[in-house]
């Protein structure tokens, strides 16, 4: 896995796809994510506002268009039972 730093913000990513090394998502048309399919981290969510990490490092994303806010939860991992 990559760490890319992303500005003089302090933005700091995990990247692990060899497209994006450059930093660009070159996709083919408007619709289209050929470069950006690792990026994805959800659908449906109508015309999106902002999108903030909370203080229980969930996302968040703000919908004009379906007048909601979306908490985006992080996968839990399982862990093997040791034997």
């Amino acid at each position: 896995m990559r760490c890319l730093y992303l500005g003089p913000w302090g933005a700091l990513s995990v990247v692990d796809d060899p497209r994006l090394e450059d930093l660009v998502a070159d996709n083919r048309s408007k619709f289209e994510i050929t470069e950006s399919e690792s990026l994805l981290f959800g659908t449906g969510f109508g015309v999106g506002t902002d999108i903030q990490t909370g203080p229980n490092g969930n996302l968040f994303v703000v919908s004009l268009s379906n007048n909601a806010i979306y908490e985006i939860f992080r996968q839990r991992t399982v862990r093997a039972e040791r034997k």
